[in-house]
């Protein structure tokens, strides 16, 4: 990898429908955003330090809001990095709880902080299987009082909702919109704006981060780097590249390096 994008080499990686984690001992990025939330927790006692908007946060644990600029560069620093799905309600529920009026990130109280780091600190690099990890981050969301939330954050528009479903449902993502418009009576250009209205990112943004998740998924199941990036439908290898790099802050290549991929269900 280049200097300044670097992956340690026991990186764990687990992905759920709405969220996913990297566990790992070191990670450095170049400046990035996207539309997914990120919660950074460290697995020690120490604060972990993240660049936003060119200030530099100190904490045990960091919720940064969608499409944040933010840095990461942690060295020999073990931390538990979530990516958490915009259109989900778990994010909507952060949000609400957390980020009132679109803050950028919070840093939460050092109880909570204190918390987090503590539930983290258990999950291990080494092997990790799903009950071990789905027993944490039931933990996590106890911690952060989820479950205790009396707002409704499902989307109500059911064309949108039934937009996301046929994505996370389909074998392929469409690498344009055409084909989900089978699936709400809407024109294009209607769908796009509402998408946006409701979701807060663009519909064609949204499907490019989904394809961009499937494809570090196969590299890190030993495919190459342009069979993956040509079967999830980017143009070529450098088309993947320049998107990992402009929504992560990294290149591709390091889901070479990690050493185990989980898939877990949601209860």
């Amino acid at each position: 990898m280049d200097k300044g994008e670097e992956m340690s080499t026991n990186t764990v990686t687990v992905v759920a429908e709405n969220h996913l984690s990297l566990l790992g001992e070191s990670i450095s990025t170049s400046a990035h955003r996207h539309a997914f939330l990120h919660l950074i927790i460290s697995r020690t006692h120490q604060p972990i330090t993240i660049n936003i908007k060119e200030i530099s946060i100190v904490s045990k644990a960091i919720l940064i809001n969608s499409k944040v600029m933010h840095t990461i560069s942690l060295v020999r620093q073990p931390f538990w990095l979530i990516l958490i799905n915009h259109t989900s309600s778990l994010a909507y529920c952060l949000q609400h709880q957390y980020l009132p009026e679109n803050k950028s990130f919070s840093c939460f109280s050092n109880f909570i902080s204190d918390a987090l780091s503590f539930n983290a600190r258990n999950l291990q690099n080494g092997t990790l299987n799903v009950s071990h990890y789905n027993k944490k981050w039931e933990k996590l969301l106890a911690i952060l009082a989820i479950n205790h939330c009396y707002l409704p954050h499902d989307i109500s528009d059911q064309r949108i909702q039934q937009v996301l479903t046929t994505i996370s449902l389909a074998n392929e993502l469409p690498v344009q919109q055409d084909s989900l418009l089978e699936a709400v009576y809407l024109s294009k250009s209607r769908l796009s704006h509402l998408f946006t209205d409701i979701t807060g990112s663009s519909l064609k943004n949204y499907l490019l981060f989904q394809r961009l998740m499937r494809a570090l998924w196969l590299i890190s199941q030993g495919n190459r780097i342009t069979d993956a990036a040509l079967q999830c439908g980017f143009d070529s290898p450098s088309h993947l590249s320049a998107t990992c790099r402009k929504l992560m802050g990294i290149k591709p290549s390091f889901a070479k390096y990690v050493s185990q991929f989980l898939k877990v269900t949601e209860e």
